[in-house]
């Protein structure tokens, strides 16, 4: 579950980032599965055409019987981000009752092409319009 999970989230992410044109582009998308609710919303800001950073929060709403499986998920996220936040990423997790508060912060700025690459960061069409159609498309609403 973590593993999936954790694969929309970055993937959210870098869709999300590959943006461009001084806007700002605000999506979310609110899915359920797997005994969790999740809610997620991106911002992303540009700067000259191009993508400069996305923020994206992540509500999750465990259902009672996963509970005990927080604290697990959330060293896990940990985890696999620890490679990232070196060079312009940064995670913050907090579980309270049966949610998991997921904010990731994205500097495409201070990210090597190598780490683009590996998080996805690698569209030849990274237009406002484009990105924005390819997030609408996979059920996001954007402002």
């Amino acid at each position: 579950m973590s593993k999936k999970i954790f694969m929309t989230v970055i993937a959210g992410v870098m869709l999300l980032s590959l943006t461009g044109c001084g806007k700002t582009l605000k999506c979310s998308i609110t899915e359920e599965q797997s005994g969790m609710k999740m809610t997620q919303t991106m911002n992303v800001k540009f700067k000259n055409d191009k993508a400069s950073s996305v923020t994206a929060n992540i509500d999750m709403k465990v259902d009672k019987e996963y509970q005990e499986y927080m604290d697990t998920f959330a060293d896990t996220l940990k985890d696999e981000f620890k490679d990232f936040e070196e060079n312009g990423m940064s995670l913050d997790i907090a579980t309270k009752d049966d949610t998991i508060k997921v904010v990731i912060d994205a500097n495409f700025d201070k990210m090597s092409d190598e780490q683009k690459n590996e998080i996805g960061f690698n569209s030849s069409d990274n237009s406002y319009d484009a990105i924005k159609k390819s997030l609408e498309d996979s059920g996001y609403s954007c402002k």
